[in-house]
């Protein structure tokens, strides 16, 4: 299979996606340590789904 010759344009496409599933949060510590000796966490945008849709975003 060739693709289109040098220098020939080639038209744009896109393509609906739908994701199904669930957003989740994932915590990070700001330190490493046991779970009670952490004084805050950070939140992050977590799930293999949400992961999908932010990357084809």
């Amino acid at each position: 299979m060739s693709g289109p010759a040098a220098g020939t344009a080639v038209a744009a496409t896109t393509t609906d996606v739908v994701c199904l599933g669930e957003s989740m949060v994932t915590f990070l510590p700001s330190q490493p340590g046991r779970l009670a000796d952490v004084p805050s966490f950070g939140r992050g945008i977590g799930g293999a789904e949400s992961n999908v849709a932010c990357a084809l975003a």
